[in-house]
């Protein structure tokens, strides 16, 4: 499901003791959420409708009966048979069936893996007005997947992305401007992107947010500030986030020292397998 439900983070930076540094560029997630319903009272007879219009030629018949073999809800679970629907909603024009398509090839879910043909997807996706399709669509080109690597493509796709409303996309945009790749390094401006991107619920980007605060950078240092954030994040289940609330308890920076309060969240941050925190 795209919109970060599920964050990966390619890597992380230390910059201070147990303080997570900013944490590098993530994926979003695999599909697009439910968008036709398909959490139907009756699933079996849900996709004896999205079969039918499927076979009529309509894409939101193929996408929702994708979504159905995706899940194993009231037809038998089977990534090949929903990746050969995602890329007949494709066809027919569904921008979601296209991400999803891309998705699979990019990871060789249901399809073989295949770099060229989930760009290509990812772009239609893209294209087809689906921001987190411009998301992944950058990651790929930025990463030099399937295609020579080109930050400054990338960085368009982020920026598309963000201003459609994904997350990611701000987020993505953000750590660039913070590490200076393909984009003149910028913290105030790395700072207000990653800010959008914690609003729009990217729990990793509530975490770089507080560790820039926390250092004065795009701002001037504001450590209570930076530890509402840590507990955004840390309350949502980032681990990242309850580790550098676990250095704050401990430090006494931007809150009251507190050891006990302390272990406890980097007790819950080992749990959540932020390594760093165990032990701590």
């Amino acid at each position: 499901m795209h919109g970060g439900k599920r964050v990966a983070s390619w890597r992380n930076k230390a910059l201070a003791a147990l303080l997570a540094g900013i944490v590098g560029l993530s994926a979003a997630s695999s599909m697009a959420e439910d968008p036709g319903g398909t959490a139907s009272a009756d699933p079996a007879q849900a996709a004896a409708g999205f079969r039918e219009s499927c076979d009529a030629g309509k894409a939101d018949g193929c996408l929702h009966l994708g979504e159905l073999h995706a899940v194993g809800r009231g037809v038998q679970q089977d990534d090949a048979k929903a990746a050969a629907l995602f890329e007949r909603a494709c066809d027919a024009g569904s921008a979601v069936g296209c991400f999803n398509t891309g998705f699979g090839y990019e990871r060789g879910k249901g399809l073989g893996k295949d770099w060229p043909k989930a760009l290509r997807r990812y772009r239609q996706a893209c294209e087809g007005g689906l921001s987190v399709g411009c998301t992944h669509l950058g990651m790929m080109i930025g990463a030099g997947r399937g295609v020579d690597a080109d930050q400054a493509e990338a960085g368009a796709l982020f920026a598309r992305a963000c201003e459609g409303g994904d997350a990611n996309g701000c987020f993505n945009q953000g750590i660039q401007y913070s590490e200076g790749r393909g984009v003149a390094q910028d913290d105030l401006l790395a700072l207000s992107l990653l800010r959008r991107a914690c609003e729009g619920r990217h729990l990793t980007a509530c975490s770089n947010v507080g560790v820039m605060l926390s250092q004065g950078r795009g701002a001037a240092s504001d450590p209570a500030t930076a530890a509402k954030y840590f507990y955004v994040a840390c309350k949502a289940g980032d681990g990242v986030g309850c580790l550098n609330l676990g250095v704050a308890f401990r430090d006494g920076n931007g809150v009251p020292r507190d050891p006990g309060k302390s272990t406890q969240l980097m007790t819950h941050a080992c749990k959540l397998g932020i390594r760093q925190a165990c032990g701590n």
